[in-house]
């Protein structure tokens, strides 16, 4: 079986935050887009995972 790896990567500078950015703060729920692994990379962003899912034969 083939398998696939999608990832997705952003980035906006943090200069003048007034506290340092850690692995937890991404890791907390509410951020957007949401840190989202595994299965839930097709359900975790809503509408905008379509592309993905219909690469996965789903719905869309």
């Amino acid at each position: 079986m083939t398998s696939i790896a999608v990832a997705g990567f952003q980035h906006e500078t943090n200069t003048f935050a007034p506290f340092p950015t850690t692995m937890d703060l991404f890791e907390r729920r509410g951020g957007w887009p949401e840190l989202v692994r595994g299965r839930r990379c097709l359900t975790g962003l809503g509408g905008r995972t379509s592309r993905l899912r219909a690469l996965c034969g789903l719905p869309a």
